[in-house]
């Protein structure tokens, strides 16, 4: 049974890519040229994410996105967490000398770091992108993005940004695949991804109860003041000695935001889900985040061998999902 028939929501997108014309959808920007791009400011845009290295198929699909949107690769810093799980047949070392080679190729910034030889994963990315934004000129933007997320922009949103809106926000969109099967990424740039995930549906927020709205772009600072990420989904102002903060921005609310619409979430690929099967089991999870990830594996069918692909579960299956989400509300914020 495919996705448009198992999942009502889910609707077929073609290819969109920055610097390529498209057609206009509900979920992604149409671009033509640089018009929805970051040309106008690439000097001042500064781009950071955290990697597992489970996640190393996605990385040149990444790379050659935000390439498409204008980012330097010289103002991007990776932080590359070496934790061993979820790599399935490829070896840790395997892995690692591939991410490194397409970062060293791309003339990306790359450090490494073990997340659970310190304090977790999300913990060491907060502090380590807390960290890189003190360094960035006063007058930088930062585009936190991580290894699932694909942003866009619209056209003419510098014009849009002011004092009391000085950031862009944005929903995420769940990228599916045409079947139940979820496909493999090979790791070539030379892939479309969108053709391998061609459909699009709220997953996260419906099925999933997950709080979907992320920063695509923010000042490092406002009024001479510097910002600091509280969460993934949103940061804060500080005074000059980091006693009190005065405004947030994100969140819930859109706070500080101008709100730009919908980007392209791969939080459905194999090596994705899989990761989030080791991300779950982390010792340093609390009851509320097991039951975050539980929802999503919910999504699937039980898996037969530690081989077989994922596979999404049928259509009662996801209705029953939606409607425990709709009872109990959000899982994380």
């Amino acid at each position: 049974m495919e996705l448009e028939i198992a999942w009502s929501g889910a609707r077929s997108h073609g290819t969109v890519r920055p610097g390529a014309s498209a057609q206009r959808n509900s979920t992604m920007n149409a671009t033509r040229g640089s018009c929805a791009t970051l040309h106008e400011i690439r000097g001042r845009v500064h781009l950071w994410s955290m990697w597992s290295i489970a996640q190393w198929r996605l990385l040149p699909h990444w790379l050659d996105h935000y390439a498409r949107l204008g980012v330097v690769p010289a103002q991007t810093r990776i932080l590359l967490d070496t934790h061993d799980g979820a790599l399935g047949e490829t070896s840790v070392e395997d892995a690692l000398l591939r991410m490194r080679r397409v970062l060293e190729t791309a003339g990306v910034n790359v450090t490494s770091v073990n997340s659970t030889a310190l304090d977790g994963f999300n913990r060491v990315k907060m502090r380590s992108l807390n960290a890189f934004m003190a360094e960035l000129p006063i007058d930088a933007y930062i585009v936190y993005a991580d290894a699932d997320e694909l942003f866009s922009y619209p056209c003419g949103f510098l014009g849009r940004l002011g004092k009391s809106r000085p950031a862009l926000c944005s929903k995420m969109m769940d990228r599916l695949p045409a079947g139940r099967v979820l496909p493999s990424v090979s790791g070539n740039a030379a892939e479309d991804i969108y053709a391998l995930f061609p459909r699009c549906a709220r997953m996260r927020k419906h099925a999933m109860g997950a709080f979907t709205v992320k920063i695509t772009l923010l000042p490092v600072a406002v009024d001479g003041y510097r910002l600091r990420y509280a969460t993934a989904h949103h940061a804060k102002l500080w005074n000059h000695n980091r006693s009190v903060y005065t405004k947030e921005y994100g969140s819930r609310s859109f706070a500080g935001c101008i709100d730009t619409g919908y980007f392209s979430h791969l939080s459905f690929t194999r090596d994705a889900v899989s990761f989030s099967h080791l991300k779950r089991n982390l010792p340093h999870r609390n009851k509320r985040e097991k039951a975050y990830y539980d929802s999503m594996f919910a999504l699937f069918e039980p898996v037969a061998s530690a081989d077989g692909p994922p596979t999404f579960a049928s259509i009662d299956t996801m209705r029953r999902q939606i409607a425990t989400m709709r009872r109990v509300g959000p899982k994380t914020s």
